[in-house]
């Protein structure tokens, strides 16, 4: 974790002012600490070099929930193991070679996983779909391409557009989740290629921001915010941005009855529908604009053949029109 970032955090759950206990650091990086508010006497941690500002006992964390799931099934079905390693890649659905990826990560097989990504993608996605995420993700590095101060990214995730701005910029990167578990794996993929130096990670709730008021110039998401569960994420962003969101974003078009219908009953609907989205934001006190528009035709992903019910996306249910776009909002 970059060792500036100490000056700016507080505690998430109090804002109180914290105690650090630095075990092991160098330069420019806090690798090891203990944490502790001194208000209300939470105790946080720094924990191989991810910040952990997060009480796992009260959050959700679906990317553990998603290891779990996969340890159960190869550990229970030793046999569904060997077919999804054995296949022919040529001859799996994505969702099963998305299994197939995870396998890998877990075993900390990374140059495997990674030359699955763009096969996962070819298979799961129209190729529209796939060019217009990708003009979303260039969209924001183009406009942050000069930035000075650290970017906080946030709902990171593995990190695609954290590899972007690593990739195409100098910025420093502050990687966040709300799983400690992602993190790490992200943090690996990032040293083996090179770039541990330039990105920080901090595992937090963003409804419960560990940061000071006013304190993140600039904060980019790519396809992640939209899945974090309300209902304070847009009060927490305005309180601690003192200048610009940009979130590349995937809203569910007017006449696509049948997957708003589906959003509206998971309760996806506050961030999944563009007017909902934007007026969230605006009532947090941002002025929000849309930019660089794109509207796709997309179909459900593929249901898992040799892991019965795997499925990469939720939406669509059905085929239909979706708007990929970057929410600008200051």
């Amino acid at each position: 974790m970059f060792s500036f970032l100490q000056e700016i955090l507080i505690c998430p759950e109090c804002h109180g002012e914290l105690t650090w206990e630095i075990a092991n650091e160098t330069k420019n990086h806090i690798i090891a600490a203990d944490v502790k508010c001194n208000a209300c006497n939470r105790n946080y941690d720094v924990r191989n070099g991810i910040g952990r500002f997060v009480k796992y006992e009260n959050s959700s964390d679906s990317w553990q929930d998603g290891d779990n799931w996969l340890n159960d099934l190869i550990g229970n079905n030793p046999d569904i193991r060997e077919k999804l390693m054995t296949t022919d890649i040529e001859k799996m659905n994505a969702a099963d070679i998305a299994v197939r990826y995870m396998i890998y990560k877990a075993e900390g097989n990374l140059s495997e996983a990674e030359k699955l990504i763009e096969i996962i993608n070819t298979k799961a996605y129209k190729e529209e779909t796939i060019k217009a995420n990708l003009s979303q993700c260039d969209y924001i590095i183009n406009s942050l391409k000069d930035e000075k101060d650290f970017i906080l990214d946030v709902a990171s995730g593995e990190g695609s557009l954290v590899t972007k701005f690593l990739e195409n910029t100098h910025a420093c990167i502050v990687s966040s989740d709300i799983s400690f578990n992602v993190l790490e794996k992200a943090k690996r993929s990032a040293e083996a290629k090179g770039f541990g130096d330039r990105v920080s990670y901090i595992a937090f709730d963003l409804n419960k921001s560990p940061f000071r008021d006013k304190t993140v110039k600039t904060i980019t998401s790519f396809l992640g915010l939209q899945n974090i569960p309300y209902p304070e994420i847009f009060k927490e962003i305005r309180r601690i941005c003192s200048g610009k969101l940009y979130t590349a974003c995937v809203f569910c078009c007017e006449d696509n009855t049948v997957n708003l219908k589906a959003l509206e009953e998971g309760g996806s609907d506050k961030t999944w529908v563009k007017s909902k989205f934007i007026d969230e934001f605006n009532k947090a006190g941002f002025a929000s604009t849309v930019e660089n528009s794109i509207i796709t035709l997309d179909d459900p992903t593929p249901v898992g053949e040799i892991v019965k019910g795997a499925r990469i996306d939720g939406y669509p249910v059905e085929t239909g029109h979706f708007e990929r776009a970057v929410a600008i909002s200051g």
